[in-house]
């Protein structure tokens, strides 16, 4: 995998973008999306009760660091996930009828609340009462669409089981309803040289303006349990605007192979 990281910063790869220069004769440019690294894996056993990690640690660099989201930041387009409600404005619920088409998403911003056409249809004879959507919560057994980028890092842990790679999650469940560990990635600390964790499995150090390396603790009771297997990961991260970085893969992998 190509690397960018030169004399601590970035090097440009979008030639559209421009070009500066930061206390140094060397110009350099940005792309839009994120640039991120996967730089190493490794695995320690928990013992005494506590879980197993598998540590993912990644490079990211960004023209403009604007990675990262708070848990309050519950509004769109981070929003958790969107009700739907129909012509007459009625929430939708599972297990009630008399609904109007068409159907439309609630949208919270900031300072208001704005609908957005979703069906012309009940959209519940289309889906599942899956695992998320049919809790109930203080609002009643809603019907509610899941927003993608409630999360900021993406990540996708498969293990191998009958001879062909399954969600790590799926060894638990017979249903299709797993724990995956898509994250919401807090924000890098301000000052450079200083690491942070907040009240999450992340790390994060700063090396410059442009740069961080961001650790991820992948946590589970039963990595010891299936260690022999074969595993795969695959991870992306998105910034504030949306804009993804490239899919990061690793090789296959025991965790014997790469414990700590």
């Amino acid at each position: 995998m190509k690397k960018i990281r030169s004399v601590g910063i970035v090097i440009g790869l979008f030639a559209l973008v421009g070009c500066f220069k930061e206390d140094s004769e060397v110009i350099y440019t940005y792309e839009v999306s994120p640039y991120a690294e996967l730089k190493d894996i490794w695995f320690t056993e928990g013992g005494d009760n506590q879980p197993d990690s598998l540590f993912v640690s990644i490079f990211l660099a960004d023209e403009e660091m604007d990675i990262g989201l708070l848990p309050s930041e519950t509004y769109h387009p981070y929003e958790w996930n969107n009700k739907v409600v129909d012509s007459k404005s009625q929430i939708l619920k599972w297990d009630e009828s008399n609904y109007y088409p068409p159907f439309f998403l609630l949208i919270p911003y900031r300072d208001r609340i704005d609908t957005v056409l979703y069906s012309q249809s009940d959209p519940r004879e289309d889906d599942i009462e899956s695992c998320h959507n049919s809790n109930l919560t203080e609002d009643g057994n809603l019907f509610k669409v899941e927003n993608t980028f409630r999360h900021n890092i993406f990540v996708d842990l498969m293990v191998e089981f009958d001879g062909e790679f399954i969600p790590f999650g799926k060894l638990f469940t017979t249903s299709d309803c797993y724990l995956g560990y898509d994250a919401r990635l807090p924000p890098p600390p301000s000052q450079i040289g200083t690491q942070t964790y907040i009240g999450s499995p992340f790390k994060i150090s700063r090396f410059n303006k442009f740069e961080i390396e961001i650790q991820y603790s992948l946590l589970s009771q039963a990595f010891s349990i299936f260690k022999d297997r074969r595993y795969r990961l695959s991870i992306s991260i998105a910034d504030r605007a949306l804009n993804r970085t490239d899919l990061m893969e690793s090789e296959e992998l025991r965790l014997p192979d790469i414990k700590k």
